[in-house]
């Protein structure tokens, strides 16, 4: 039993300890958010659809930014809901929650830009491994050059240019909606 508040370790054990708040993290699906054409929220916004495999980015309703992306595969889907940028990491390597020998463990990853979001363990980021391999169907298995390939762990995968420039434009506390 602990007498203070839990902190989860995010960054490797060999970098400048990171952090996040225990109770930031959830294991709760949230509820899915339908949206329709363009914003009017005002301020930044950034917009996932999971069908389209696409983000775009809101400034004050306007669409300043959009690129195509690998979300989730079948098993381990990207949630829907409304988040916040809670973190910005650069650069990060992820390591696997999954044991070895788990059909999901992956080797240790190095991300260039990542941007986590609320409630959560899951990124915005890179995928450098990945090529130009990112749009419709990336996200369920499928052969590039002879490569089996499939979709991420649940993040939301970009090229290293893409992720560069969200995290630039985006600040913590940016608003994401991820729907389908």
């Amino acid at each position: 039993m602990s007498n203070g508040p839990l902190w989860y370790r995010v960054s490797d054990q060999t970098s400048t300890p990171q952090y996040i708040y225990s109770e930031l993290v959830s294991t709760t699906k949230p509820v899915p958010v339908v949206t329709t054409g363009p914003t009017t929220t005002p301020g930044k916004v950034i917009k996932v659809n999971l069908t389209a495999q696409n983000i775009s980015a809101y400034e004050n309703g306007t669409l300043v930014h959009q690129n195509l992306i690998t979300s989730g595969q079948p098993g381990l889907l990207t949630p829907t809901g409304t988040f916040q940028i809670i973190s910005k990491l650069h650069p990060a390597t992820f390591y696997s929650p999954w044991p070895k020998g788990s059909p999901y463990y992956y080797d240790p990853l190095h991300i260039n830009y990542a941007l986590g979001f609320q409630g959560t363990l899951l990124f915005l980021h890179d995928a450098t491994w990945r090529g130009s391999d990112f749009g419709p169907g990336t996200n369920v298995p499928h052969t590039v050059n002879g490569t089996q390939m499939t979709g991420s762990h649940g993040c939301v995968e970009m090229s290293v240019d893409n992720a560069l420039w969200f995290y630039n434009w985006a600040p913590i506390g940016t608003p994401l909606v991820i729907s389908y």
